[in-house]
């Protein structure tokens, strides 16, 4: 293994004319005509496949690109969506992009044209970090922006969609053959709904016959400006349409059943909730003071991928849900992972080359900044993720768990059925039916599933709560220690934890902390804290269960016709919930998938089937 960053991703560079238009230096070409910029983008793809007729009759659109550049096609075809989409329509823009241009840049390009200044200043509010990897980004108007950041080949090849119309931007072919290779173009055949309708710029002979090999009725058309000669492309085949899930039931009401029923709504699929049992906890969705941190790894593989791609979309969910004064984040935000030897000091180090993320989102502190920020010495240094750290639980319970009415049964839930259509009941009879049954009941979930067992386990975790004056971030050492809060008897106080008890018997229902974790709780923070002494605080520490499994990867996808599963999520749920509720969702809605095929792959259920 080698500690190189994972995946490649340029950094651009750029020259701007005297007239705002922008040329980059590393592929010696402009971004947009500069006659007109946006006329050109609606000439050569908006209306050549079709505007608004496109998305007419259609309850979700899907248009994809390469080269998102600006973001000026984006603007152009989300402009006219909003002017034009009916109710319940939604639109999803995929777009690859090699060299992502810094907010400030896209601003300084839209400036020309005052009638884009509000959706340019909406999308670069949401815009994501110039990490490698999928990046959802939900706008208003029911759209929803998937970037696809890295080398086009590969981001696409790990694409699960089907587009109903391209735009072939990026440079001119004779400039960036890389994003108009054959195996670019084998993805967009591969990736094309029939009828799909392809636009491109160019009228490159080369380009004309590989689209022509590959299946596409091409037409030249007429160019923008003094370009004389574009092309068109059409897929034959007839156009089809999404249905989507009628009513779908999830049996579990924590982090990730909540999250499920906000992202199938926010893809026009209303679901219910079923709770498992009349208990009114919801396991370790009740923790009083959850934590969202990254796990930087050295894995090239799907764990590695997943922890980068969960912990950035959960940073963006989580910012999203801030609407009044009362921040979804504890003060101060931000985490500190702290180094506990020489040895760990240098994975650090190794672990934050390979990562690459900006310093925005991660970097590694000398034990002088460590202390400063801490309040306390840290002789190894830490690595800080001024993003991440603990969320008020009170905030997300006004947000999220009031989205949703929660069916509550008279006693613990059976189900019954198979083949696609499943019955839900309780000591009183029949609770709900559905074609769509998905279990997300945390450790209960094995329950429903007795195939998932032999590879899980269901572990005990235990919160404490001691004093913390200081008023510094949220510290990470194998435990954690979350920001500190005013607590129900007015001292300041912080989490402290959690346990991870493989060994305790599980029983359900409401869980009873004991001394032996409150035991182990403080012990490991004498041990890994170097010495740091706690004073107990007369909050009752919180339990709950969790739901593990052998690879330390979550099950999520399809069971079977009409069954899906979400669970296994560990002590992760709040950090994973946002990015693996968008996943399941797309698949039950026919949505594109915004997560990559090899994490797909990795966390589907019928991996351990060997086992049964």
């Amino acid at each position: 293994m080698t500690d190189q960053p994972r995946d490649w991703l340029g950094r651009p560079h750029l020259d701007w004319s005297p007239d705002g238009t922008p040329r980059s230096l590393d592929h010696d070409d402009i971004y947009y005509s500069p006659e007109d910029g946006l006329a050109e983008s609606r000439h050569v793809f908006l209306d050549a496949v079709g505007g608004p007729v496109l998305w007419n009759t259609r309850r979700h659109t899907v248009i994809a690109e390469t080269g998102f550049g600006t973001g000026l096609n984006f603007l152009a075809t989300w402009q006219a969506w909003r002017a034009t989409r009916k109710p319940g329509q939604h639109l999803t823009f995929i777009s690859v992009e090699g060299y992502p241009l810094a907010a400030e840049d896209l601003h300084r390009a839209h400036a020309v044209w005052p009638e884009l200044q509000n959706l340019s200043s909406e999308l670069t509010t949401a815009l994501p970090p110039a990490v490698p990897g999928f990046h959802a980004v939900d706008l208003s108007d029911n759209l929803r922006l998937l970037l696809l950041y890295g080398n086009a080949g590969q981001v696409l090849s790990q694409l699960d969609a089907q587009v109903n119309a391209w735009y072939l931007d990026g440079f001119a072919p004779a400039r960036n053959a890389d994003l108009w290779s054959d195996g670019v173009m084998t993805e967009i055949r591969r990736l094309s709904a029939p009828g799909a309708i392809l636009a491109t710029f160019t009228a490159a002979g080369a380009v004309r016959r590989t689209l022509s090999a590959l299946g596409f009725d091409v037409i030249k058309a007429p160019g923008f400006g003094r370009k004389r000669e574009r092309i068109t492309a059409t897929l034959p085949g007839t156009p089809s349409q999404t249905t989507g899930t009628a009513s779908p039931v999830i049996l579990g009401n924590g982090i990730a059943g909540r999250l499920l029923h906000r992202a199938l709504r926010r893809l026009g699929v209303e679901a219910r909730i079923v709770a498992p049992g009349p208990d009114r906890t919801t396991g370790g969705s009740e923790n009083p003071l959850p934590m969202v941190t990254p796990r930087l790894t050295l894995d090239h593989g799907a764990y590695g991928l997943l922890q980068d791609q969960t912990y950035l979309r959960a940073l963006r969910f989580y910012d999203s849900l801030v609407s009044g004064p009362e921040d979804i984040w504890l003060a101060p935000r931000g985490a500190l992972a702290v180094a506990r030897e020489a040895e760990d000091a240098e994975r650090q180090k190794r672990q934050i080359a390979f990562a690459n993320w900006p310093c925005s989102l991660a970097r590694l502190l000398s034990p002088d900044e460590a202390r400063a920020l801490a309040g306390r010495d840290l002789p190894y240094g830490a690595i800080s993720f001024p993003s991440g750290g603990g969320l008020n639980k009170r905030t997300l319970i006004d947000t999220l768990w009031s989205e949703a009415e929660i069916l509550w049964p008279a006693s613990a839930v059976s189900v019954e059925g198979d083949a696609g259509h499943w019955s839900i009941r309780d000591s009183n009879g029949l609770l709900a039916e559905t074609d769509c049954l998905i279990i997300a009941a945390g450790p209960l979930s094995t329950d429903f599933v007795p195939m998932l067992r032999p590879a899980t386990a269901r572990v005990l975790g235990q919160v404490d709560f001691i004093r913390r004056e200081n008023r510094g971030p949220a510290l990470t050492f194998g435990s954690y220690l979350s920001p500190s809060v005013v607590g129900e008897h007015g001292e300041r106080i912080a989490a402290l934890g959690a346990t991870f008890n493989r060994e305790a018997a599980f029983q359900p229902g409401e869980t009873v902390p004991t001394d032996s974790e409150t035991a182990t709780n403080f012990r490991l923070l004498s041990e890994r804290l170097f010495g740091q002494e706690a004073k107990p605080t007369a909050t009752n520490p919180w339990a709950a269960w969790r739901l593990t499994t052998r690879d330390r990867l979550p099950f999520v996808g399809g069971m079977g016709k009409g069954r899906f599963i979400m669970t296994g999520l560990g002590s992760r749920g709040f950090t994973y919930a946002p990015l693996l509720a968008d996943m399941l969702a797309a698949v039950i809605a026919g949505a594109p998938i915004p997560v990559r095929r090899d994490i797909t792959d990795a966390i589907a259920p019928n991996r351990f089937a060997h086992l049964v």
